[in-house]
């Protein structure tokens, strides 16, 4: 599965005869086409040669996730709840503007059915791992794990790591060695997925207090957080730097009746 962000840099189209807008210099081309949503520049890939040479570069997908992240409106985010409507559970997509009113109508709010049956089978049941840059980390009933860019419909299933039941698994951006990763903890050890490498690798000489079954861990940044104890001390927040691969503990925030 392409489009992920990575180092590589927008395409130079100076050299090209074909410009982006004939009317407008390429660098404000490139400006105004950045701040469109990703569906939009899924369409405009047919365009010509140069437009879909720039939308598919990985330096001009960065710009574009860059962009989205510092609008204010939300317009171009999404985010994926689970709700019963229909007579049945299924996820929906809903605009983070939307959600964001004063008063939520979800009769008049814009939302879609996260609708995945070109990866699995009408009415299979799922679970969202976590989401990052507009990238969803998916886990079956049969503990396969799925990577998929909603927009696009581009997926790409990932080779099993005998993950169980009872594993604790994350997904995030690891900015510092532009790679996006999967992350398994189970019997106090840390087990790794690299995209950029299509690999799983067991971190070595780490141990670590492996999250509880029902403690999720939460990505921020390219760190891994969760709530944790050592069955002797009080409750910590445990870490993971998914970039330095380093395990660290802090204490919790102090209580209300902490002195």
């Amino acid at each position: 599965m392409e489009d992920c962000p990575s180092s590589s840099s927008t395409p130079n189209l100076e050299s090209d005869p074909e410009l982006l807008m004939p009317d407008f210099p390429d660098e404000i081309a490139i400006e105004i086409i950045s701040r469109l949503p990703a569906k939009s520049l899924g369409k405009f890939k047919c365009v010509s040669k140069p437009w879909l040479s720039l939308i598919s570069s990985q330096g001009f997908i960065k710009t574009h996730l860059a962009d989205s992240a510092e609008s204010d409106d939300f317009s171009h985010h999404r985010l994926i709840l689970y709700e019963f409507t229909d007579n049945r559970f299924q996820h929906r997509l809903y605009s983070a503007s939307s959600l964001l009113n004063e008063v939520f109508d979800e009769t008049t709010a814009a939302a879609e059915v996260f609708n995945i049956d070109y990866i699995l089978q009408p009415y299979e049941l799922f679970w969202v791992v976590d989401s990052c840059n507009g990238l969803v980390c998916l886990i079956n009933m049969d503990r396969e794990l799925i990577l998929c860019n909603p927009c696009t419909k581009k997926f790409k299933k990932l080779p099993g790591s005998e993950i169980r039941k009872s594993n604790t698994l994350g997904f995030g951006y690891d900015s510092l060695n532009d790679d996006y990763k999967v992350v398994e903890f189970v019997d106090n050890k840390v087990n790794m997925y690299s995209v950029k490498t299509s690999s799983w690798r067991k971190i070595e000489d780490l141990e670590v207090i492996t999250p509880a079954y029902d403690k999720p861990v939460h990505y921020v940044s390219g760190t891994f957080y969760w709530s944790t104890n050592d069955g002797v001390d009080d409750w910590m927040i445990a870490s993971f730097d998914l970039g330095n691969e380093t395990y660290g503990i802090m204490d919790r925030p102090p209580k209300n009746n902490d002195s």
